[in-house]
């Protein structure tokens, strides 16, 4: 998977996966600490789907994690 932009400025990322997206995909912003948490505000569209990110979200660096029925995916991303 792509998660793109890396590094963040704002408050939505976009995770192209390399197949199709299953609609029961799972997303959770992971922080340093390991504090889980799932985000609601998700679009899927083909094999993109589209993060909208909680504003209070602060700077520094986070894993998001996508769950799906074929496995997990987790990427690193920076948020400036």
């Amino acid at each position: 998977p792509v998660l793109f932009p890396n590094p963040l400025d704002g408050h939505a990322l976009n995770i192209k996966m390399p197949e199709f997206i299953q609609k029961a995909s799972s997303v959770y912003l992971i922080d340093l600490k390991g504090r889980k948490t799932q985000i609601e505000e998700i679009i899927i569209e083909g094999n993109v789907i589209n993060v909208s990110l909680p504003q209070s979200i602060i700077p520094g660096i986070y894993h998001l994690e996508v769950r799906q029925q074929s496995g997990n995916h987790v990427m690193k991303f920076i948020k400036d």
